[in-house]
């Protein structure tokens, strides 16, 4: 499915809650009830999904590991340097480890840290479709570093698109 798409929806009322089509959402008097006004959307905006390909000006990313890295002596990867006149944004991050312990994981934009947290094998970061995407300008690397876990390893997937 491709986008954009428009939403037109109109909603007729007054409608009461637990009547037949009425909303169970709805949350009326202590005796259940509800009126609801008439409420319009039309041409409330433009929406564009995951599926599909990128928008005009666009290019796409995906920076992964590959069977895994050890961080036994940590890791500092330095993933993406953003080209000239373009913006990145990241969409996507998804770093696991084989540690049981928690070790912290930060992603960099330059040398701020734009998003960290602890993993472990119970708690992976996993953050697929980011609403309020990091942001780095033109010339600025993007890194990921994790701490020091012996004999251990971390698995990292990272999207994004500059424009």
């Amino acid at each position: 499915m491709a986008g954009p798409f428009i939403a037109n929806m109109t909603v007729e009322g007054p409608v009461a809650a637990g009547s037949p089509g009425g909303n169970p959402q709805l949350i009326g008097g202590l005796d259940g009830s509800a009126n609801v006004q008439p409420l319009s959307i039309s041409g409330a905006g433009v929406m564009k999904f995951a599926a599909g390909g990128p928008g005009a000006g666009q290019t796409v990313f995906t920076w992964t590991s590959t069977g895994g890295v050890s961080i036994t002596s940590g890791l500092s990867v330095n993933v993406h340097t953003v080209n000239a006149t373009k913006t990145l944004y990241i969409t996507d991050i998804d770093v696991s480890t084989d540690d049981s312990t928690p070790v912290l994981a930060q992603l960099k934009a330059g040398s701020n840290v734009i998003a960290e947290r602890y993993i472990s094998t119970t708690n992976s970061w996993s953050s697929i479709g980011i609403a309020a995407q990091p942001t780095l300008a033109a010339g600025v690397v993007l890194s990921l570093v994790i701490g020091v876990a012996s004999g251990k390893n971390v698995a990292y997937y990272i999207g994004g698109f500059e424009q």
